[in-house]
């Protein structure tokens, strides 16, 4: 397997605790809330049984439910890194937009000018439009050509 391969493989595989928690609390709370499951499941089958008489523990048994608790899972690195520039390039595009004005013109014809497809054209003008002239919050989600692109445009825009 070549070093490309593995390392395609590696982002693939390995994975990150995106929760939002501090990953050593996250393995305590997942004990801690197994542990509270079970619990709280023995606690609430012996609060029936001690309230009943000896002929409706079976049917008293059956009538209490399990709590239920997932563990989230983890996210593969590959996906937090293309996350990560994206919101990096949203984040320059927004920024950029505010400090030189419209550049919804300036980037059509940039991308007309490096003879971009008109479709192509399209989805990344209506991806950069919603992020910085509507202001809403999405992501970028592109190819790593497009992003390539958009980065070229945007040194170009400060340097110029």
């Amino acid at each position: 397997m070549t070093p490309q391969e593995k390392k395609q493989l590696s982002l693939k595989k390995d994975c990150r605790n995106t929760y939002g928690e501090n990953d050593k609390s996250s393995r305590k709370a997942i004990k801690s809330r197994k542990r509270w499951v079970n619990r709280s499941y023995r606690r609430e089958i012996n609060q029936k049984l001690g309230n009943s008489s000896s002929k409706d523990i079976q049917s008293d048994a059956e009538v209490v439910q399990r709590k239920t608790w997932k563990k989230f899972a983890d996210t593969p690195v590959g996906e937090i890194i293309i996350r990560d520039i994206n919101k990096k390039m949203e984040y320059r595009l927004w920024h950029t937009s505010l400090k030189f004005g419209c550049l919804e013109t300036r980037l059509e014809s940039f991308l007309n000018e490096h003879q971009i497809s008109k479709s192509r054209i399209k989805v990344i003008m209506r991806r950069v439009r919603a992020i910085t002239f509507d202001r809403v919050s999405s992501t970028l989600d592109l190819n790593n050509e497009d992003i390539g692109l958009l980065d070229e445009f945007l040194l170009k825009t400060k340097l110029g």
